[in-house]
């Protein structure tokens, strides 16, 4: 079996544990599918599999954007569309200044609390 044949199989068990990993959420999986990704482009190139060139470079897009895509629903910042659930503005929804709390909401709510209260 040839050098080019081995280094094909060892590039695929890479990207397969990649998969695996980054399907269980794990930052090394999407690593490990991203790096592989140059290796993939130096096969193709050598070995003049032109395929190969094509679906590294969409794997990597895919590995890098699945990732940050990740990582900002982690820390709570998930872009999905504009508008409710999203970070980012509804062009269509108006700005409103918020209400004004008065003395009168003021007492209201004092009232409503010492009705809840019973030892008040």
């Amino acid at each position: 079996m040839s050098a080019a044949s081995w280094l094909s199989i060892v590039l695929a068990a890479a990207g397969i544990t990649g998969l695996w990993l980054s399907g269980s959420r794990r930052k090394v999986g999407w690593l490990i599918g991203f790096l592989v990704q140059p290796v993939w482009l130096v096969y193709a190139v050598v070995t003049e599999a032109w395929g190969f060139v094509a679906t590294a470079v969409a794997y990597g897009w895919v590995y890098a954007r699945n990732y940050l895509a990740w990582r900002r629903e982690e820390h709570g910042m998930a872009i999905t569309k504009r508008g409710e659930g999203s970070i980012l503005p509804d062009p269509e929804q108006k700005k409103t200044a918020a209400p004004k709390w008065t003395a009168k909401d003021e007492a209201e709510l004092a009232e409503e609390l010492a009705e809840d209260d019973p030892e008040a």
